[in-house]
């Protein structure tokens, strides 16, 4: 009897390759682990298969579908959203779909979003996650198609989610919290006791802009008091350091 074919649409790392690895199956895999598949590639391996993990840059829509063929049983993709599945086309065909809702939700939290923001997210993607928040100046407009355009961008590396929200949510939602924003009178103190009484006791706070940005009293009195996880700066707005901050 035919072993069942798994077709894997990414290299997961020699661990998770590992649990792969076993005389029942036949597991097909694309090379890369940084890289999507290649669409060529993808259709020529999928026909046969039982089984699919992909990943938030493959579409399996009718083309798809009929390019696997009828041995088809399960798509699994591993994302927390499934935009890029044409789920009534799955149930029509009795194909049963898996998503992963519960992990890989870390959200990075951008005070201001400009070049230096956006490297940054560029490299975090890699480290799991899929949602970035931003704030933007209060008398700025909302850049909807830019927006869009940076969520396009990125979503075949897992970003399931870009937007522009207010300060409260940034520092509520944020799992980890970039300070980005010019050193300005509009921007001193904006993070202040309020924003990191409402952050995650898990949080980080990471400022590489200037220190007085930052509520340096506030901070050290934060991480002393167990409100956030932990903090990371660069600069800070008087110097030397107090006492209360050294000795964090």
């Amino acid at each position: 009897m035919a072993r069942p074919k798994v077709v894997v649409t990414r290299n997961l790392g020699a661990e998770a390759m590992r649990l792969l690895d076993r005389s029942d199956l036949d597991v097909v895999a694309w090379h890369s682990e940084t890289q999507p598949c290649d669409k060529k590639w993808l259709y020529d391996n999928i026909p046969g298969a039982t089984g699919i993990l992909l990943l938030f840059s493959e579409k399996v829509d009718q083309e798809f579908l009929d390019a696997a063929g009828p041995t088809l049983k399960v798509v699994s993709t591993m994302s927390v959203g499934y935009e890029h599945i044409d789920v009534k086309a799955l149930a029509q065909r009795g194909i049963k779909l898996g998503y992963t809702p519960d992990v890989l939700t870390e959200a990075a939290g951008f005070l201001g979003f400009g070049r230096i923001a956006q490297s940054t997210l560029a490299r975090l993607l890699p480290f799991g996650f899929t949602r970035a928040l931003y704030t933007g100046n209060p008398s700025s407009q909302p850049k909807p198609a830019r927006d869009a355009e940076m969520h396009a961008k990125y979503a075949s590396q897992g970003l399931a989610e870009f937007r522009r929200v207010d300060i409260a949510e940034l520092a509520r939602e944020s799992d980890v919290v970039f300070v980005l924003a010019p050193g300005e009178p509009s921007t001193y103190h904006v993070v202040n006791e309020e924003f990191l009484r409402v952050m995650k006791k898990t949080a980080v706070l990471v400022n590489t802009s200037r220190g007085s940005l930052v509520d340096s009293e506030a901070l050290a009195k934060a991480c002393r008091e167990g409100w956030i996880s932990g903090a990371a700066w660069m600069s800070w707005r008087v110097s030397p350091m107090s006492r209360r901050i050294t000795r964090l």
